[in-house]
């Protein structure tokens, strides 16, 4: 609990006089609204975090935040803190996400296109992943799941749902083609990708 301290007066009052003084006391926390810029931010962009502090008693003293990195992929959280000039301190978290840059490479076409399978065989898809300066990323770690999202198609007879692949045995980095590929096959007849 903290209490507050009794000071003298920064000027001599005489004897007898009378002296009006006016204090205010602050023991509200500031606010923080701290934001993650861009968010996403693709692997080893230029990414900022700003705490965005606010204090409407006393004022901000200080603020500041923890180490914003964009050097591995997934979701990161970083602290940043304020203090107010009346000592009141607060802290708070915010999230973001570092993300592969992902590109479709031919026979594939590129998502809002849709890609003809035949059903029941298995189709090959090329795609490379990079960095913000689009350096390659050739790890097959760099993939933990390949995942089809249903679309409604209505200039088709089927939408396009479904899909399997098998990433630890069918999932490699081709060099020449400077990308992944994966066998993905459609199990619906007349599927479209």
């Amino acid at each position: 609990m903290r209490r507050d301290r009794v000071r003298p007066a920064p000027f001599p009052v005489a004897e007898g006089a009378t002296t009006t003084y006016t204090v205010r006391i602050d023991k509200s926390y500031p606010t923080l609204a701290p934001a993650v810029t861009p968010d996403p931010v693709l692997l080893r962009g230029r990414v900022a975090v700003a705490p965005h502090a606010t204090d409407a008693v006393s004022g901000i003293a200080s603020s500041a935040c923890g180490r914003v990195s964009s050097a591995t992929v997934g979701r990161h959280t970083v602290t940043c803190t304020a203090t107010d000039s009346a000592g009141n301190a607060t802290s708070a978290d915010v999230d973001y996400t570092v993300l592969y840059r992902a590109r479709f490479l031919a026979p594939t076409v590129a998502p809002l296109l849709v890609n003809s399978l035949k059903p029941r065989h298995d189709t090959l898809l090329r795609f490379r992943l990079t960095d913000a300066a689009r350096v390659p990323v050739s790890s097959t770690a760099a993939v933990t799941a390949v995942t089809a999202k249903a679309t409604s198609c209505t200039r088709f007879d089927t939408d396009p749902t479904g899909g399997t692949s098998v990433l630890n045995r069918s999932l490699r980095y081709s060099s020449r083609a400077g990308g992944y590929e994966l066998s993905w096959r459609a199990p619906i007849s007349g599927a479209r990708r």
